[in-house]
């Protein structure tokens, strides 16, 4: 016997779920899983496969019901992740992390606050080449977007382009930082960093083959 104030299972299969939930003890997991239940402690269950059906949702349900946090591997996309690590970290990081539990989590990616403006100086910087920019104005990306968007009734694919065009407008117009209400400004101070691989690493790493992007859906042509 021993005391701890928490149990995490992961991955967590849908057969040892289904085993928790139907009270077998066949194995240590199990055995420490029932106990946990039985002495009302924090339970939390990572299953790994996906899609679900009928069978996993209840024995989740039940799970839950019980007691039990189902928790996903499911990152989330919103603090920007630049790489697989990223990713591993933010589910990692949602168990351990007191503060992430039962709360929104705003956007903040690895690193300090960046500029568009800073991100295309330090990409010229990466590749070795004079800084060099032009400007667009966003009424060329509404008329894109209104283009396609009436292209698009006749040809289904421009109009996951135009729904492309409007994420980049909506990117390229809008602050991803938080938002301090009380000063009514956005603040990079307040705005949490997430991960460990930067946007320029990232560059660095694509520039030098050492990643290649795949854009698949994403790419605009």
């Amino acid at each position: 016997s021993n005391t701890w104030s928490s149990m995490v299972v992961l991955p967590c299969s849908m057969k040892t779920i289904a085993s928790i939930n139907a009270g077998l003890t066949e194995n240590l997991i199990e055995r420490c899983a029932d106990v946990t239940l039985k002495e009302r402690r924090r339970l939390i269950l990572v299953p790994r496969e996906t899609p679900y059906n009928q069978i996993h949702l209840r024995n989740m349900l039940s799970l839950d019901q019980a007691g039990a946090v189902i928790l996903p591997a499911s990152p989330g996309f919103y603090q920007l992740p630049k790489s697989i690590d990223d990713l591993g970290d933010f589910i990692a990081d949602c168990i351990d992390d007191q503060q992430r539990h039962n709360r929104i989590l705003p956007i903040g990616g690895s690193g300090a606050a960046i500029t568009p403006k800073e991100q295309g100086e330090k990409l010229f910087a990466l590749l070795g080449k004079e800084v060099r920019f032009k400007q667009v104005p966003v009424a060329l990306l509404d008329a894109i977007i209104f283009i396609l968007s009436g292209l698009g009734r006749l040809i289904p694919s421009l109009a996951d382009k135009a729904e492309l065009a409007r994420i980049g407008r909506y990117y390229a117009t809008e602050s991803m930082l938080v938002w301090d209400a009380e000063k009514g400004v956005y603040d990079a101070a307040a705005t949490p960093s997430a991960g460990k691989q930067t946007l320029f690493d990232y560059y660095a790493e694509v520039i030098t083959g050492a990643q290649e992007p795949e854009r698949g859906d994403h790419a605009v042509f």
